[in-house]
């Protein structure tokens, strides 16, 4: 939830995170969107950032779609450095995807990091330091409360990773903070994925949680 500030009434956060919600969902669209334009048989041997690039490229074409106005603001970043502290230049971090929309001011930015599901590309990647770990520890998006993992199935069913990824979590002393209540479950969105999941985790060293919307696409 978008914290309120200051002197800020309950009828503007509500308008916020309402905003927040809707933007969240029309992020997901363009995903879809765009990655309905490709033939995901195509990708099934290719490597992460092949696959991201060109998911990109159609998504982009899909923001300049004059008959798709709802996302005439987007904006989709390919590879995009994050700036955080002590971290300059060619040594700051990358995301996959980041997606910005200039609607509103502040911009609203969705960041996802991509990982491939498949021989030698197992849950454990996806979950990982280079993986979800991104997320929990802050190198990516510590001043966002929610984010996208995006995992490229290129063997086997998205239902069967679903399941491996949700008993991942599940596992007793697990590492991956995740809060009560707030456990894997489908997330359906309007028009979106069809495949798509929320977590929500605790991020002590931040002092804020994160929900990971974590959505399967089929490259096989």
């Amino acid at each position: 939830m978008i914290a309120r500030k200051v002197g800020q009434q309950k009828g503007q956060s509500d308008n916020a995170d309402d905003f927040r919600r809707i933007f969240i969902i029309r992020v997901h669209q363009l995903l879809d969107l765009g990655y309905r334009k490709l033939t995901p048989t195509d990708w099934s041997n290719h490597k992460e950032p092949a696959i991201t690039g060109e998911l990109v490229r159609s998504m982009e074409e899909i923001t300049e779609d004059p008959h798709l106005k709802a996302f005439r603001h987007f904006e989709v970043h390919d590879d995009p450095h994050v700036n955080a502290p002590g971290r300059l230049g060619e040594n700051r971090y990358r995301l996959d995807i980041k997606v910005v929309s200039s609607q509103r001011l502040p911009k609203s930015r969705f960041p996802f990091e991509a990982k491939r599901l498949g021989k030698r590309h197992p849950v454990t990647k996806y979950v990982g330091p280079e993986g979800l770990g991104c997320f929990l520890r802050g190198d990516y998006g510590a001043t966002e409360d929610d984010a996208g993992m995006l995992g490229y199935v290129q063997l086997d069913t998205a239902e069967n990773w679903a399941g491996k990824i949700q008993a991942k979590f599940e596992e007793p002393h697990n590492n991956f903070a995740v809060c009560d209540n707030y456990t894997w479950r489908e997330y359906p969105m309007r028009s979106g994925p069809t495949y798509t999941y929320r977590t929500r985790h605790d991020r002590v060293s931040l002092g804020r949680p994160i929900d990971i919307y974590h959505t399967l696409l089929m490259f096989c």
